[in-house]
C-alpha cells in the first residue's frame, strides 16, 4: 500500500526532474519502504545505455511510515556514498547468481532524492518466499534454495573482506559519521530486548539477567576501536530479485538495497539478522525453503570462529525475540510465544557458550546444528512421509545424542536434555522445540527421551565406567613399572589385564546393546504403530563406537602378550639365579659390600616372580 504522502512527493519529484535527463512521464509508488518513499519512474527519454525505467527514492527527516519518528536525512548521503563505493567491488567468483548493488545514477543532496537502477519485475525476497514457497514443501526446490543462500553468503563475505581493506579507509571514515543510525540500530534491537521481557514474562523472566548482560555487551561493542563497516540492515526485505519461480541453471540478478543503516559494528549482526528472518519462514509458515537458504547462506559465507558463531546466535535470538514477536498477522499467539521461546533459548545458550548442540566430547556424541554433522548423533529417527504419531501428523527427523536431542531437518533445533541422566520431560522439550519440528507432538518427544535414556544407561554409562577402571589400572601398572618395583608391577599387571579384557568385553557388549537398541526399537515401533519409521546409528557415532571396540580388544591382546613376555623374563631370571653354584656364591660373599645379601634379596624377589607366573 502506498504511503499517504506519495502523491505530494510524486508531484514534487517530477517537477524537480523535469529539466534533467531523468525526467519521467509517470511515477508509480512502490510498497515496501518504511523509512522512505519509493517510486518506479518511466523516463521520458531512454538513457544512453537504453534504460527506460528507474527507481526513485526520496527521504525526509522522519519515517515515511510514522511522521512522528524523527530520522536524520544524513542517512541519504550515507547511502549515496555506499552505492558509489560498493559498485566498484569485485563480485565473488563461482556464484550461481549475480549479487550486487543497484547502480546509482544521480543524487540530490538538496531534496534527498536518489535515482537508482530499477530491477524489472523485482520483489523483495521475503515477499518472494511467501508467494513462491507457500505451497507444500517440495524437496526439488532444495538445491535451488541452497544456491540462493550460497550466493548471498559469498557476497556478504566478499563485502566484509573488501570494505576492511586499507583502500576503503575513506568509506570507513564516512560511515563512522553515521552515529545516529548506529545508536538507533542498538536501541531497536538490544534496548528493546529488555523491554520485551515484560511482554512475555512467563517465557522471558528467567532470562532477564542474561538479557541485561547481552545489552551491556552490545553497548560496549559500540565503543570498540576495531569495529568494521557492516550493511546494518541485511535481511530478506532488502534483497531484491525478479518475481519468477526459481529454475535450475537460470541465473538471477539479485540487488542488495537500503544502505542507510550502514554503520560501524560487528559482522555477526549482518549474519544474525538474515538468518533470523529466514528462520521465521520456518517457525511461522512451516517453510523448509527458509532453512535450506540458511544452510546455503552459512556455507557461502564460509568458516568462522567460535566467538563469531556465538555472537551470531545471540543476534539471531535477539531478532526473533524483538522483531519475530512483532510481525503483524504472521501467526497465532501460540506461534508468537514459540518464536520468543526459541529466541530466548538461542540467546541463553550462546551467552553461556553452550556447545552442547554442536560438539563431541570424546566418546559422547552430541546433537548437531547443521547437515554436515547430521551423522554424528548416535541415534537417528526418521520417516520418509508424514506419520500420525500420537494423533499428530509429523515428518519425523530426530537426532538423539547423549547430551541433547535435535529435531530436523537442518538446521536443527537442539535442546539440552540431560545432565548425567535425562532430567527433562516432554513438556520441557515442548517449550524449546518449535511445533514445526515436532515440538507439539508429546508422543514423539517421549519416544526421543526414552531412546536417549536407554542409550545412556545401557551403553554409555556402562562403557564409560569400564573404560575408566581400565585406564586407572593401566596407570597404576605403568607407575610400578617406571619405578622399577618388579613384584608390585607383576601384581598390577594381573589386575590391569583383567580390566583390559573387561573393557574389551564391555565395549563389545555396549556396542551390541547399542545396535540391538536401534534394531529392536525400530521393529517394535513398526509392529505396534504400523508406521514406516527408520531408526539408524549415525555413521560417525557408529564408527567411533566400533573404533572403541577395536581399540580395547587390540589393547587387551597386545598388553597380554607384553605381560606374558615380562612373566617369562622374570621366571627366566629367577631360574638362572637358583642355578648359581656355591663357588659363585662364595665369590659374591668375598666381594664384600653386602654383595651376597643383596643377591639373596634379589633372588627372593625373582623367585616370587617365578612363582607368580609358574
Amino acid at each position: 500500500m502506498a504511503h499517504p504522502e506519495s502523491v505530494k512527493f510524486s508531484v514534487q519529484i517530477r517537477q524537480e526532474l523535469s529539466n534533467t535527463k531523468y525526467a519521467c512521464s509517470s511515477l508509480k509508488a512502490l510498497s515496501g519502504g518504511n523509512a522512505n518513499w519509493i517510486f518506479k519512474g518511466l523516463l521520458t527519454r531512454p538513457l544512453e545505455d537504453g534504460t527506460e525505467e528507474v527507481a526513485i527514492k526520496h527521504g525526509e527527516g522522519y519515517l515515511a511510515s510514522s511522521s512522528g519518528f524523527e530520522l536524520p536525512t544524513a542517512r541519504c548521503r550515507i547511502e549515496e556514498e555506499c552505492l558509489k563505493a560498493v559498485e566498484k567491488m569485485s563480485l565473488p567468483e563461482g556464484s550461481s547468481h549475480v549479487v550486487r548493488t543497484p547502480k546509482l545514477y544521480d543524487f540530490s543532496a538538496d531534496s534527498n532524492t536518489q535515482i537508482q537502477e530499477y530491477l524489472p519485475h523485482g520483489i523483495d525476497f521475503k515477499s518472494y518466499a511467501l508467494k513462491h514457497f507457500a505451497a507444500a514443501p517440495d524437496a526439488s526446490r532444495r538445491p535451488l534454495c541452497l544456491e540462493i543462500g550460497q550466493s548471498l553468503g559469498s557476497w556478504l563475505r566478499q563485502f566484509h573482506i573488501w570494505v576492511s581493506q586499507a583502500e576503503q579507509a575513506g568509506l570507513h571514515d564516512i560511515i563512522k559519521s553515521n552515529k545516529a543510525m548506529q545508536d538507533l540500530k542498538h536501541m531497536v534491537n538490544y534496548t528493546r530486548l529488555l523491554a520485551t521481557v515484560d511482554s512475555f514474562p512467563s517465557i522471558l523472566q528467567d532470562a532477564r539477567e542474561v538479557f541485561v548482560e547481552v545489552e551491556k555487551l552490545a553497548a560496549s561493542e559500540l565503543e570498540r576501536d576495531d569495529l568494521q563497516v557492516i550493511h546494518g540492515d541485511f535481511w530478506t526485505g532488502n534483497v531484491l530479485l525478479s518475481n519468477e519461480p526459481l529454475k535450475q541453471g537460470a541465473k538471477k540478478t539479485i540487488f542488495i538495497i537500503d544502505w542507510e543503516v550502514c554503520v560501524l559494528g560487528v559482522r555477526p549482526l549482518d549474519l544474525g539478522q538474515m538468518i533470523a528472518e529466514l528462520y521465521e519462514l520456518s517457525l511461522y509458515k512451516n517453510m523448509d525453503e527458509g532453512k535450506w537458504v540458511v544452510e546455503g547462506f552459512a556455507s557461502g559465507y564460509g568458516g568462522i570462529d567460535d566467538d563469531f558463531a556465538f555472537r551470531t546466535a545471540i543476534h539471531v535470538g535477539t531478532h526473533l525475540v524483538v522483531w519475530g514477536s512483532s510481525v503483524p498477522d504472521w501467526g497465532s499467539p501460540e506461534q508468537v510465544e514459540r518464536v520468543v521461546a526459541t529466541g530466548k533459548e538461542l540467546i541463553v545458550r550462546a551467552w553461556h557458550k553452550d556447545r552442547g548442540c554442536f560438539l563431541l566430547y570424546v566418546i559422547l556424541a552430541l546433537g548437531c546444528v547443521n547437515n554436515g554433522l547430521s551423522t554424528v548423533s548416535p541415534i537417528i529417527v526418521s520417516s520418509n512421509t508424514s506419520l500420525a504419531i500420537g494423533g499428530v501428523p509429523t515428518l519425523v527427523d530426530i537426532r538423539i545424542g547423549f547430551w541433547g536431542i535435535c529435531f530436523g531437518p537442518p538446521p536443527y533445533t537442539c535442546a539440552s536434555s540431560v545432565s548425567v541422566i535425562p532430567t527433562r520431560s516432554a513438556a520441557d522439550l515442548m517449550r524449546l522445540i518449535p511445533a514445526s519440528k515436532g515440538g507439539s507432538n508429546t508422543q514423539l518427544l517421549r519416544i526421543a527421551l526414552t531412546l536417549q535414556a536407554s542409550l545412556i544407561v545401557l551403553s554409555g554409562i556402562v562403557l564409560l565406567i569400564i573404560l575408566t577402571f581400565s585406564l586407572l589400572a593401566n596407570a597404576i601398572e605403568i607407575y610400578f613399572n617406571v619405578g622399577g618395583i618388579g613384584e608390585e608391577h607383576v601384581r598390577a599387571s594381573v589386575w590391569a589385564r583383567a580390566f583390559d579384557w573387561a573393557a574389551a568385553a564391555g565395549s563389545i557388549l555396549a556396542f551390541s546393546t547399542y545396535r540391538s537398541l536401534i534394531d529392536s526399537t525400530e521393529t517394535l515401533l513398526k509392529t505396534t504403530t504400523g508406521a514406516a519409521i527408520n531408526i539408524s546409528g549415525g555413521t560417525v557415532a557408529s564408527g567411533m563406537f566400533a573404533a572403541i571396540v577395536g581399540t580395547t580388544a587390540a589393547g587387551a591382546i597386545f598388553n597380554t602378550f607384553m605381560t606374558a613376555g615380562d612373566a617369562g623374563r622374570y621366571a627366566y631370571q629367577a631360574a638362572k639365579a637358583i642355578e648359581i653354584s656355591p663357588s659363585n656364591l662364595r665369590e659374591l660373599e668375598v666381594g664384600g659390600g653386602g654383595g651376597f645379601d643383596k643377591f639373596k634379596e634379589d633372588m627372593r624377589r625373582r623367585k616370587a616372580a617365578y612363582e607368580t607366573f609358574p
